[in-house]
């Protein structure tokens, strides 16, 4: 059960890789940290599929910033665009909070199984 644990977790560090990585460029390459993070959950990622045993503190650092630029991005959204009944507007929100939700998920996770995914 472990192991399918650890595979999904490393999916899931590509797919925010890969998400950030997207977002860095949409943003005409203005938004570094963005791309920073980016780096850092595609090196997770791999990490996390190679099972090196160092990887849980890489995953925790890389989870905790993950799950600050969620809620930072979606806070600053909110303030600055306000609630609007557009759909485009409701959907960038609702694929926030999904991507806040799952960092935190994945966050709590990889620090209750820390030992569990070493070995």
């Amino acid at each position: 059960m472990v192991q399918v644990g650890k595979k999904l977790n490393s999916i899931i560090y590509v797919l925010y890789g890969l998400v950030d990585v997207l977002l860095f460029t949409a943003s005409n390459f203005d938004l570094i940290h963005i791309g920073l993070l980016g780096i850092l959950c595609f090196a997770t990622g791999i990490v996390l599929w190679t099972s090196k045993p160092w990887f849980t503190s890489l995953a925790i650092i890389s989870g905790l910033f993950t799950l600050t630029v969620g809620v930072t991005t979606l806070y600053v959204s909110v303030r600055f665009v306000g609630f609007s009944p557009k759909f485009n507007v409701l959907l960038v929100y609702f694929a926030l909070i999904v991507y806040t939700m799952v960092a935190m998920i994945q966050l709590f996770y990889v620090t209750k199984k820390k030992e569990a995914l070493v070995s």
